[in-house]
């Protein structure tokens, strides 16, 4: 026969335990009475597979109960190191003055992780602003953390790391020297260089790409390279072909201006053109010119 100690133990024992199962059934009830309720558990090929469906399924939930006041914040989680699933949760505020708290929906389970999640070549995932991700930076796709490259075309690929998405990506990318945080395009970018390599410029992103054209040209507005303005030495000019001829009132090397007014060769470089003056160079001389099937040319009188 039991003791009226031992009873007294055992009846606070049973109304512990009763109480705990009215407590479950009380929340049940509300949880019931407000139209949350928990789905069953889906299972997904890959990690990032079961991402996108846990985060679609958490959203069509809240959107399908249209109580914005009391639901906010729809997420899936990791709850715990190990754990092969997505939770879906959201935050839930049954009052104006109450306090919110977690409200677990489904979980999504996958077979193999992000080690396993396909690349992808595409748009960016940042269609609504102007501009795109520098080449080599890090973002998250389908919960899965992955490097984003630049295509010829203007596309972007992505390629997995095989690791999930950290928990606060900014905080993580600050922590990545050589990296900051594009806080408009939610991505970890590559610092831009401060110059680039010998045949290379930056581009829009600042990032160091290939010239289009070879040193001292540019790309012209019909996709041609032409030459560069300006580009020539002082006293002399561009020619149409890219070349640097004297300018105005200059003479080329190997020559000196004559009585004439015109350019003449200085062969010996005594600043006197070859058969004037007291130049010693070889005097040149000209036949030829009186019509047009005898143009002149330039010969070289050798006479002491």
């Amino acid at each position: 026969m039991a003791r009226p100690g031992q009873l007294s133990f055992l009846g606070r024992v049973f109304a512990s335990a009763i109480a705990r199962r009215l407590a479950y059934a009380l929340v049940a009830i509300v949880l019931s009475w407000c139209g949350i309720s928990r789905a069953e558990a889906k299972e997904y090929a890959t990690q990032g597979a079961a991402y996108a469906g846990c985060i679609s399924a958490t959203q069509a939930y809240l959107a399908a109960r249209n109580t914005p006041k009391s639901d906010s914040n729809p997420r899936c989680v990791i709850l715990a190191t190990g754990n092969k699933f997505y939770q879906g949760m959201f935050s839930f505020k049954p009052c104006d003055t109450c306090t919110p708290y977690d409200v677990e929906v489904d979980r999504h389970s996958w077979l193999a992780g992000c080690d396993a999640e396909p690349s992808y070549t595409g748009a960016g995932p940042w269609g609504s602003y102007i501009g795109s991700a520098r080449s080599g930076s890090i973002g998250c796709r389908n919960g899965c953390d992955g490097v984003w490259f630049g295509n010829a075309d203007d596309t972007m690929t992505w390629q997995t790391t095989g690791a999930v998405c950290p928990a606060d990506p900014p905080k993580s990318c600050e922590g990545m020297k050589g990296y900051v945080w594009n806080r408009y395009l939610g991505v970890c970018e590559p610092t831009p260089p401060d110059k680039c390599p010998e045949g290379q410029s930056k581009n829009a992103k600042g990032t160091c790409e290939p010239n289009a054209c070879p040193e001292g040209m540019v790309l012209g507005q019909d996709g041609t390279c032409k030459p560069k303005d300006n580009e020539c030495p002082a006293g002399q000019i561009k020619s149409p072909t890219g070349s640097c001829l004297p300018g105005d009132g200059q003479c080329a090397a190997g020559e000196v201006r004559g009585p004439d007014g015109t350019c003449k060769k200085d062969g010996d470089g005594d600043g006197e053109p070859d058969g004037d003056g007291e130049g010693d160079g070889d005097k040149s001389q000209f036949s030829g010119g009186d019509d047009c099937n005898t143009p002149p040319r330039e010969g070289l009188n050798n006479a002491a």
